[in-house]
């Protein structure tokens, strides 16, 4: 026993799935994502995961910091290799997502909401964030699934500037939840899904337009100082957001999300 995880009950969980067969745990770490990319280079397996109760350098996109407070959340990172190709790099943070609202669904009266690119939202907070890194080493190409999910952290444990955007499972249900076995229902979706990837990228894309209610959002998004203005309408074969702007259609494949704007009742699973 670490904390409350039970990685007996977690390793029976999981069964024979390749994720998280081979699992370090540590009370603290930089960054679950350096940690287990340092392991990658030694060559750890397809599967490999990395979990701590605190992170002091945890990270978001463009090297943002994450709140990381300790004993009471899930940080995680999942290497992923066997059978990986250039094409799927950009499905992997979609993947990611997917398998969070798996995981999360069952305690939630509706689907949470897949925000472009990387951010699990419920009820227009965020409640999990991604992070998917892709490397190369001497056994080829490699990606890291970094996953940083609010379980049961009260409004209090946050800080200041992160009380009105932020949101945990404790908070939505009234309840605490059992971090080990989210943990097994995460790495569990995350296998299947990484098979169904494997097997047709497309199939991935459309579930995660589903829940990310493509057509029925507006982003404003900054591309390095470029404003652009436009409704998801589509997610291309390449992994890239397509924007319907005043202008014309517009391939997005990076940029910062300024505001959102859900249009019309149309929640995921109505």
């Amino acid at each position: 026993m670490n904390g409350d995880f039970n990685f007996d009950r977690l390793s029976e969980g999981l069964g024979d799935i390749p994720i998280g067969r081979n699992l370090v745990y540590h009370p603290q770490v930089d960054s679950t994502n350096d940690t287990l990319s340092r392991a990658a280079s030694q060559g750890v397996a397809h599967g490999a995961v990395v979990i701590a109760e605190t992170q002091t350098s945890g990270r978001g996109r463009r090297r943002r910091n994450w709140f990381s407070p300790p004993g009471l959340n899930i940080y995680t990172s999942i290497l992923l290799r066997e059978g990986l190709q250039s094409d799927l790099l950009p499905f992997l943070v979609y993947l990611a997502g997917l398998a969070v609202v798996e995981a999360v669904s069952p305690f939630l009266p509706s689907p949470p909401f897949l925000k472009w690119p990387n951010d699990v939202h419920v009820a227009g907070k965020k409640l999990c964030g991604i992070l998917c890194e892709s490397m190369k080493d001497r056994n080829g190409r490699a990606a890291i699934l970094g996953i940083g999910l609010n379980v049961n952290a009260a409004g209090s444990d946050f800080a200041d500037d992160l009380r009105d955007s932020a949101v945990s499972l404790k908070i939505l249900t009234g309840k605490t939840l059992d971090r080990t076995m989210l943990l097994a229902m995460l790495y569990r979706a995350v296998d299947r899904l990484y098979k169904d990837l494997l097997d047709d990228k497309d199939r991935i894309a459309r579930h995660w337009k589903r829940l990310a209610e493509v057509p029925y959002v507006e982003y404003t998004i900054d591309r390095d100082g470029d404003l652009v203005t436009g409704m998801a309408v589509d997610l291309e074969p390449d992994g890239a957001l397509l924007l319907k702007t005043a202008g014309g259609l517009i391939r997005i494949y990076h940029g910062d999300v300024v505001r959102y704007r859900r249009r019309g009742n149309h929640a995921a699973g109505h």
